[in-house]
């Protein structure tokens, strides 16, 4: 209920500490080092980030002055508590566009193995969608801000609008879609693990991917992919087995009167 407050509590702080992230980002003066040389790749930083468990030394430069009002005055945030920001501060651009490519490839996918993305339409239909989604989302958030410290919520709000759409889209364009009744397993875990991973993914954009959640995600992402490429087959669910097994005694009972 308070996680789109940006006035008071955490949701004040996640939203200063986005305004320093988003400053850190972009090109600025070299850092100082303690023994006074300066960051000798400080024009590659945009690009490529400040590195694992960096921000929390390198964040002070940037840390806004209301941040103090509202946290301890000698802390130091060492996550954004969103995941784009922290992946643009951690690996830079480019591992914000391999980040963006996998959670994207993710949905492509499993909608294309659950049959409700089959042809090049489709797919540039849900490019379109996502990539106007996004624009849309990111042009609102900064005019309602006058900023960029939204940009990492209102991206993956946009892409998940452009998810939700299509999805939506697609019943209509593929109302003639039909799953064998043998490959149902398949098919709801399917449905259950990209629900999973849509839920994360808008979970770590306002708190913190931390071990144990960044594990779970790629472990159902490889099952997916077994699943979904058929490299494994799910086994009919008990109902069914019971049934064919009731329907085989009684065929094996009439065969044999």
């Amino acid at each position: 209920t308070t996680m789109l407050e940006s006035e008071s509590s955490t949701g004040l702080v996640r939203v200063l500490i986005w305004e320093g992230a988003s400053e850190m980002v972009r090109p600025h003066a070299p850092l100082t080092f303690p023994d006074g040389s300066k960051d000798a790749v400080n024009a590659l930083r945009p690009l490529v980030g400040y590195g694992p468990e960096a921000m929390w030394v390198a964040f002070n430069p940037f840390y806004p002055p209301g941040l103090a009002q509202v946290e301890a005055r000698n802390a130091s945030p060492d996550r954004s508590h969103n995941e784009t920001w922290d992946s643009l501060v951690i690996t830079g651009l480019i591992g914000f566009v391999a980040y963006l490519t996998v959670f994207i490839s993710v949905f492509y996918l499993a909608l294309r193995w659950l049959g409700l993305l089959v042809n090049r339409r489709d797919s540039l239909l849900f490019g379109a969608l996502l990539l106007i989604s996004s624009v849309a989302a990111v042009t609102v958030f900064y005019f309602y801000d006058d900023g960029w410290r939204f940009f990492g919520v209102a991206l993956p709000a946009g892409l998940i609008l452009g998810l939700g759409i299509y999805v939506t889209l697609s019943a209509f364009i593929h109302n003639d879609l039909g799953w064998d009744r043998s490959d149902l397993p398949r098919q709801l875990l399917i449905i259950t693990i990209l629900a999973t991973i849509t839920a994360h993914f808008i979970e770590i954009h306002f708190g913190i991917a931390i071990a144990a959640t960044r594990s779970y995600f790629w472990i159902q992402t490889a099952l997916l992919v077994v699943i979904g490429t058929r490299w494994a087959i799910p086994t009919a669910y008990t109902i069914f087995q019971e049934e064919e097994e009731e329907t085989a005694s009684l065929r094996a009972t009439i065969i044999n009167r």
